[in-house]
């Protein structure tokens, strides 16, 4: 990347819509809540109306990508930490061992880190190597970067930001509850992983047996958006969920009623089911995704 081409790039990049944010800010104030009881939540809602150029935005699925690098400076007895924690706590993140990624795997969410320029190599497969240099230059001797080194790691997370966009996943979304404490989410990652069985089911039924320590899910409810299909429904059946309900139907995979209903077989432990709940809703949704698709 040149300096001109990220300048064309930024330039590209439109401001937030000051209408959408007044509009956000006007019904912010209209809500049954005393003003400003979300403190900064509702600055970074109102900024999002401007991002996403609505007054009610919603994000459907969220992917949190660090790109992590060691400081020079830290020669100079400026930082509270050694170099080697960077390392670390790099691989932490992919094993949902610090606070952000705790949270993010908490609600489903991607953590995408990305080595720029650790000190050291990182012994980390899931951490993804586009390192531009082994740390950055001590300031107080030397420039950071050069001019090119920036531009370059400027440009990973430029690629980074298209790819998270363009991932083109089929909004599912899957929450899984137990006497009232929610054990599992996942949504649909079938393009991200390039993985068939990464499905919003599956995902969270996965999170659910690590939530509960067995793969026994009975006494679970599963919540999904759209009807589950042959290889979900027969995890459904193999973990003994106690009861499914489900959005949109599915007239093409669906095994729940859609083109056939593996539940009404003689299986063992079948779920109680009930279909259709919103679904003019999530079907909506559906509808969204693949009419912005035909767009492109």
């Amino acid at each position: 990347m040149t300096r001109q081409e990220l300048t064309a790039y930024m330039e590209s990049i439109l401001p937030a819509d000051r209408e959408s944010m007044d509009a956000a800010r006007r019904r912010q104030a209209e809500l049954a809540k005393p003003p400003g009881s979300l403190g900064a939540l509702e600055d970074m809602s109102i900024r999002l109306a401007g991002v996403l150029r609505t007054a009610r935005p919603e994000v459907r699925r969220c992917r949190v990508t660090v790109l992590a690098a060691d400081n020079g400076v830290v020669a100079e007895g400026v930082s509270c930490a050694p170099q080697s924690v960077t390392v670390q706590q790099a691989v932490n993140m992919t094993r949902h061992k610090t606070g952000m990624s705790a949270l993010a795997a908490y609600f489903g969410d991607d953590v995408q880190v990305v080595d720029v320029g650790i000190r050291t190599p990182v012994p980390c497969p899931q951490v993804l190597d586009r390192k531009v240099r082994f740390s950055t230059g001590d300031i107080a001797v030397e420039p950071a970067m050069t001019e090119q080194q920036a531009l370059r790691a400027l440009a990973v997370g430029l690629d980074l930001a298209r790819q998270a966009a363009a991932c083109g996943e089929v909004p599912v979304g899957c929450v899984i509850v137990k006497d009232g404490r929610v054990i599992g989410r996942g949504r649909n990652r079938r393009e991200e992983r390039q993985a068939a069985w990464s499905h919003a089911e599956m995902e969270a039924m996965a999170q659910a047996n690590r939530a509960l320590g067995t793969w026994r899910l009975d006494g679970c409810t599963l919540y999904v958006t759209l009807e589950p299909c042959p290889m979900c429904a027969g995890a459904i059946l193999n973990a003994r969920v106690s009861r499914v309900y489900f959005g949109a139907r599915d007239r093409e995979m669906g095994a729940c009623g859609g083109v056939m209903n593996l539940f009404m077989e003689d299986f063992p432990h079948p779920p109680a089911l009930v279909g259709g709940v919103l679904e003019e809703e999530c079907a909506r949704v559906l509808r969204d995704f693949f009419r912005g698709l035909r767009k492109k």
